[in-house]
């Protein structure tokens, strides 16, 4: 499988991906994806990645794994990023 970083840990189970990361190591969530996905009992959904959360007003995760940050300058040049997006339903 190509990629098997970039789906979340629980579908990587589901389908029995165990691969380990290939192109990835950090994941950036805006708030409103990652207290989407929390709502659903996934607070760390990436675990095989480094795991960001950037947002003015969050200042705590509810998992140690995940670190909520507001300052954009604070990823090293050169990482590659994966950016994770939920649509949202009107």
């Amino acid at each position: 499988m190509q990629f098997p970083e970039t789906f979340p840990a629980r579908y990587r189970q589901h389908i029995g991906n165990e691969a380990a990361n290939q192109v990835f190591d950090t994941v950036l969530m805006g708030r409103a994806t990652y207290e989407a996905g929390v709502r659903q009992g996934l607070t760390s959904p990436y675990p095989t990645l480094d795991q960001y959360v950037i947002s003015a007003t969050m200042t705590e995760s509810p998992d140690p794994e995940v670190t909520p940050t507001s300052d954009h300058q604070v990823f090293p040049r050169g990482h590659l990023l994966l950016h994770y997006h939920i649509v949202r339903e009107n």
